[in-house]
């Protein structure tokens, strides 16, 4: 009994691989992964026509030694919010990469103190390519993480190249590229004059706040950046950019 029991299990399980040999199709082939289905226009972009700074380029000026952060000494405590007061063209540099086809300013403009008196901050304009040729399609007021008190550490200063090894910047980069895809321009106020030495103040929602929004206002009056008067305003902020947004 037993041989005729292995015969037939052996039977059973030739039969069954041929029946599983038979049924085997082709292994299909891998799908082409392109660069489109895994980074955004501007990623793709930045890869393609980008450059590496030159050592000359590393190490921008810090803030507190550049004249640009330099408030008016006769500033006008009642000067209207939301006037711009200088902008000067600059590249943006990350990692010691700069990329193409994107345009930014550097703004000093007036917004206001705890009292409603005029203060200086600064600030940075980024307008991308992508953008349709009649303007973008809005202007978003983005609002980074706070992870550091010092002078110096604000967007104007890090997308220019400073500051770079601050979390804040990193993690605006993905949510910023998105924008830069979609032909979005974006404003990032420093919340205060990045020149101005010593820790500046965190958390103070109507000190943030109306930053916000007065640097919308002054980047609409760069005439370069082509903003139409009726542009789609949006906020975004991340953390303690939420607290300004």
């Amino acid at each position: 009994v037993r041989p005729l029991l292995a015969a037939v299990l052996a039977a059973v399980l030739a039969l069954g691989g041929l029946l599983a040999t038979g049924a085997r199709t082709p292994a299909a082939a891998a799908p082409t992964i392109t660069p489109d289905r895994v980074f955004t226009p501007f990623i793709q972009d930045t890869i393609r026509d980008g450059r590496l700074a030159s050592p000359d380029e590393l190490l921008p000026t810090l803030p507190r030694d550049d004249p640009f952060y330099r408030p008016p000494e006769d500033l006008d405590p009642h000067t209207p919010h939301g006037t711009l007061l200088r902008a000067r063209p600059v590249q943006i540099q990350y990692l010691a990469v700069q990329p193409a086809h994107i345009r930014a300013w550097q703004l000093l403009f007036v917004s206001t103190d705890l009292d409603g008196r005029a203060r200086p901050v600064s600030g940075l304009l980024m307008i991308p390519d992508t953008a349709p040729a009649d303007g973008p399609r809005s202007l978003v007021g983005y609002v980074e993480a706070n992870d550091s008190l010092a002078d110096g550490c604000n967007p104007s200063f890090q997308w220019t190249g400073g500051d770079q090894i601050d979390p804040a910047l990193a993690s605006a980069m993905g949510p910023v590229a998105q924008m830069f895809s979609d032909g979005h321009a974006v404003m990032m106020s420093d919340y205060v004059n990045d020149g101005e030495p010593g820790p500046p103040p965190f958390s103070v929602s109507s000190l943030s706040g109306p930053s916000v929004l007065d640097g919308l206002t002054a980047a609409m009056q760069i005439e370069e950046a082509r903003l139409a008067p009726d542009v789609p305003i949006g906020l975004f902020g991340i953390a303690g950019g939420g607290v300004a947004a």
